[in-house]
């Protein structure tokens, strides 16, 4: 085969669906064509998350022969079923690139239709659970002052309904370098307990904010630590706020 033929052969490559002779002409052409591993790296890409297009891997040729001989022995021999003169030989099915590029493509599109309605349901709820937060008459909302000598700018609040498990956090803030994110931390007692890392850019709009203690009475804390997130507060702390519904 020439190199243009040995590349329509790729997304069966990527398939494992190339008899012996192929996968070893197309082993061939990968080593010196920078062409055919681009073409192998984007079909590559293309098949992540359709695992179900991959086929079956067959059985080894004993397995078959094996299970013959077992029907033979326990089996009385039948007499052969008459051959139809007017079957017809069919040639064994081929995938063309084409076709498989359109199965591939339908399968993606299905997969990210069903994340963005999922994502779309989840953003929605969380909405809700947001705005049912901060309509509360009765939610307590907090603003976090900067802390002296941190050299931190910026706003952020926190507000939630006494006795909930949950909380919402708005701020603006400016942006870090890559390598750090805010980190908010509720002070229970003497103990810091880590709740999440976000980036500048997440707390332009109202997040919601899993709280590991009910809304009661704590501080509320916001560090600037390596990406990622730390065990134990970073000094200086950068914003700070007292949490008390009595």
């Amino acid at each position: 085969m020439n190199e243009s033929e040995l590349l329509q052969l790729i997304p069966e490559y990527v398939l494992g669906t190339l008899s012996e002779e192929e996968r070893r002409q197309v082993d061939a052409l990968l080593e010196h064509s920078a062409e055919a591993r681009e073409e192998l790296r984007s079909y590559q890409e293309m098949m992540v998350g359709v695992a179900a297009l991959s086929p079956r891997r067959q059985a080894p040729v004993h397995l078959n022969t094996d299970f013959k001989k077992l029907l033979e022995q326990s089996t009385p021999v039948a007499a052969p079923a008459p051959v139809s003169t007017t079957a017809s030989n069919r040639p064994p099915l081929r995938f063309t690139s084409q076709s498989l590029l359109l199965a591939a493509a339908a399968a993606l599109v299905l997969i990210l239709g069903v994340f963005l309605i999922t994502r779309t349901v989840q953003q929605n709820a969380q909405q809700q659970q947001i705005a049912a937060i901060t309509g509360d008459a009765s939610a307590v909302r907090v603003t976090l002052d900067v802390q002296p000598d941190s050299g931190a700018q910026g706003q952020v609040s926190f507000v939630a309904v006494p006795g909930q498990d949950r909380g919402v956090l708005l701020g603006t803030l400016p942006e870090l370098p890559a390598g750090q994110q805010y980190q908010l931390w509720i002070i229970a007692g003497e103990t810091p307990i880590g709740v999440k890392v976000y980036d500048a850019a997440e707390l332009t709009s109202e997040i919601l904010v899993d709280l590991p203690v009910p809304a009661r009475n704590f501080g509320v804390g916001i560090t600037v630590e390596p990406r990622g997130g730390s065990q134990t507060p970073t000094p200086p702390i950068a914003f700070f706020g007292s949490y008390q519904t009595s």
